[in-house]
C-alpha cells in the first residue's frame, strides 16, 4: 500500500504567490503597452482606400474604374502596394452539381500612378479598359442563364488590396483591403494574408483569366475553370492528429518544490524582460518625436518670411525627460533652444497684435534661433552647428 503524500501548506501558498506576482506583472506590461500604443497610434497615418467609377460623360455609362489610396495625416515611407482581383462564381449545372470558387483575374488594375508626396493621394490604380471587357462577359453571362433553363452561372468582381509602409519609428506595418464599387472595407491581417497565399497558389496550377491578352473569355471557358478550381479544392488532403490522453500524477512534495522555485525565478525574469522591452519602446518612441519636432523647426527657419508662427510640441520637457540616453551637455542645449523658441513666438505675437504683417528677420530671436542651429551662412547654404547636427544624430540612432 502506497503510503499518503503529504503537502505543506508553506510551499502552497508560495506556489500561490508566484503564480499571482506572474499575473499582476503581466497586467502591468499589459498596461504599459497599451499606453505606448495608444501615445505612437496618434502619430500613425491615415489610409484611405477608395474604388471609384470614371463616367463617360456624353453616355452617363461607367467605362474605368480606379482605385484611390490617400493618406490624410500623419508620417510614412517605403510605401508600396499590390492588388489582386478574383471572379467569385457559383455554377450549378444540368444535374444539379454545385461548384463555387474564386477565380484569378490577372492583372486586372495594370496601370497605376504614384502620388510625389507621403501625404495626399499615394497612388491610383487603372483598369485600363479591362472594365469594359468585364462588362462583356458579365452581358455573356447574363445570356447564357437565360437560354439555359437548367443551368446557371454567377460571377461577382472583388479586389483585394496589400499596403506596406514604415512609420515614422521605422516599423513596419501591412494594412489589408477588400474593395468594390459598392464599397471598400479594411480586413485582418490573417485574412488579408489568406486571400493573397490563396491567388499565389491558383498562379501555380496556371488558373485564372487575363483579359489584357485579348478580348473576354467565353462562358465555357469561365465554366470550365470554375469546375477546375473546385477540383482542385476537393483534392486537398486534410491530415489529422490523434489527440493523446496522458493522465495526471499526484503532485509530490519535489515537484511543488520546484514550482515554488521556477514560478518565483520566472516572476522576476518576466517581470524584468517585459520593463525593458517596455523603455525600449518608449525611449525610441520619445527619441523619434523628439527628433522631427526639430526638424519641423529647422524647416521653419529654412522656410524664410512666413505669415505663421513657430509651433513646436509644447509638452518637450517630458520629452526630454524621457530620453534617458541624453547626456548633460545635449540637455542643456536643447533646453537654450527651446526657451529661444518660446521668446521669439512671444515677440512674433506681441508684434501681430498690431500688425497683421510680421517679418521673422525683425525678431531679434529669430536669428539668434538660427544660430542655434545652423553656422553662418556661406553663399545662401545652411550649414549644420555642430552640437545640433550631434543631437540629430544621436536622437536617430535610438529610433531607427
Amino acid at each position: 500500500m502506497h503510503g499518503k503524500i503529504k503537502i505543506k501548506w508553506e510551499i502552497v501558498i508560495t506556489i500561490i504567490i508566484s503564480i499571482i506576482g506572474l499575473y499582476v506583472s503581466w497586467q502591468m506590461y499589459n498596461i504599459a503597452k497599451l499606453q505606448t500604443t495608444i501615445a505612437k497610434n496618434s502619430f500613425l497615418p491615415n489610409i484611405v482606400v477608395t474604388e471609384m467609377p470614371q463616367i463617360d460623360t456624353k453616355t452617363g455609362n461607367v467605362i474605368e474604374t480606379n482605385i484611390e489610396i490617400k493618406n490624410t495625416e500623419g508620417k510614412l515611407k517605403n510605401y508600396e502596394s499590390e492588388v489582386v482581383t478574383v471572379l467569385q462564381c457559383e455554377y450549378l449545372d444540368q444535374n444539379n452539381n454545385f461548384y463555387c470558387a474564386d477565380i484569378p483575374v490577372k492583372n486586372y488594375y495594370i496601370v497605376g500612378t504614384i502620388g510625389a508626396a507621403d501625404l495626399g493621394i499615394l497612388e491610383e490604380k487603372y483598369t485600363a479598359g479591362n472594365y469594359l471587357k468585364l462588362k462583356r462577359l458579365e452581358d455573356n453571362v447574363y445570356k447564357y442563364n437565360r437560354n439555359n433553363d437548367n443551368k446557371s452561372l454567377t460571377i461577382e468582381l472583388k479586389s483585394y488590396l496589400k499596403i506596406k509602409y514604415a512609420d515614422f519609428i521605422n516599423e513596419k506595418e501591412v494594412l489589408y483591403y477588400e474593395t468594390d464599387l459598392f464599397k471598400t472595407k479594411s480586413l485582418e491581417p490573417k485574412e488579408g494574408s489568406q486571400k493573397f497565399k490563396y491567388y499565389e497558389k491558383l498562379g501555380n496550377y496556371d488558373v485564372g483569366i487575363d483579359f489584357n491578352r485579348g478580348d473576354a473569355p467565353s462562358v465555357d471557358e469561365l465554366r470550365d475553370q470554375v469546375c477546375t478550381v473546385y477540383g482542385l479544392e476537393q483534392d486537398k488532403k486534410t491530415k489529422g492528429g490523434k489527440i493523446v490522453n496522458i493522465d495526471s500524477n499526484v503532485i509530490s512534495v519535489i515537484a511543488a518544490l520546484l514550482g515554488a522555485i521556477v514560478g518565483a525565478v520566472g516572476t522576476y525574469l518576466i517581470n524584468r524582460a517585459q520593463q525593458n522591452r517596455v523603455d525600449t519602446q518608449r525611449i525610441r518612441f520619445n527619441a523619434s518625436i523628439l527628433y522631427n519636432d526639430l526638424k519641423s523647426i529647422e524647416k521653419y527657419i529654412k522656410e524664410g518670411d512666413t505669415s505663421v508662427n513657430l509651433r513646436y510640441m509644447e509638452m518637450w520637457q517630458s520629452i526630454v525627460a524621457e530620453c534617458s540616453f541624453l547626456n548633460e551637455q545635449e540637455i542643456e542645449y536643447i533646453y537654450g533652444l527651446y526657451d529661444v523658441a518660446y521668446n521669439y513666438n512671444y515677440s512674433y505675437r506681441e508684434k501681430e497684435k498690431g500688425n497683421l504683417s510680421v517679418k521673422k528677420d525683425s525678431i531679434p530671436h529669430y536669428h539668434e534661433l538660427k544660430r542655434f542651429i545652423f553656422k553662418a551662412l556661406d553663399n545662401s547654404e545652411y550649414k549644420y552647428d555642430g552640437r545640433y547636427e550631434n543631437l540629430l544624430t544621436v536622437l536617430k540612432r535610438e529610433f531607427t
